[in-house]
């Protein structure tokens, strides 16, 4: 049996966390995979409903941070694309982004048009569903190793094209075939 609450060191019930019972259990699967699975979580870096992680691709360095959404059972892992997108390369970065986006069938890449911040999201929705049974049997440990390696495989897969497209010259469509070559 897969003990899935939250260790006493990390993240607790506080009057700030907000989080169900189900959330709870939720939060401690995934700072136990982090955990486990060697993810630098520093101590300052854990709050009521989530972490940050250093990440280290073979590509580039950015931050993600995983949590558990407070009104909703979501296991969410954002990974924050560490530039910003000077305005007159917008749109040329929401082409790019749609493009790349097209063919994902887990995650997806999201753009603040008005901030010039990139972000690659992936989840898992528990709403209404009891997560006690998958932490028992370790599935639940499987879906957020699931969601925490594509997206970090994503976005170390498309960084060096969509980094062209901001500060170079590659049209979108080219950068984003480059990209999915491999």
């Amino acid at each position: 049996m897969v003990d899935a609450s939250p260790p006493p060191s990390g993240p607790s019930s506080g009057p700030d966390s907000e989080l169900s019972a189900s959330g709870l259990i939720l939060l401690g699967a995934l700072q136990r995979f982090l955990t486990e699975d060697g993810w630098p979580i520093a101590p300052d870096d854990v709050g009521q409903r989530a972490m940050a992680v250093a990440v280290e691709g073979d590509n580039g360095r950015w931050v993600s941070v995983a949590q558990v959404s407070a009104d909703r059972d979501i296991v969410v892992f954002t990974s924050v694309l560490a530039l910003f997108v000077p305005e007159p390369r917008r749109g040329r970065l929401a082409e790019f982004i749609t493009r790349a986006n097209f063919g994902l069938m887990l995650g997806a890449f999201q753009f603040d048009m008005d901030e010039g911040e990139v972000h690659f999201v992936t989840s898992v929705d528990f709403t209404g569903v009891d997560p006690t049974p998958y932490a028992d049997s370790g599935a639940l440990i499987g879906m957020i190793r699931r969601i925490v390696h594509v997206n970090v495989v994503n976005v170390d897969r498309y960084l060096p094209a969509l980094m062209t497209v901001v500060y170079g010259d590659v049209d979108p469509a080219e950068a984003v075939a480059t990209a999915e070559q491999d």
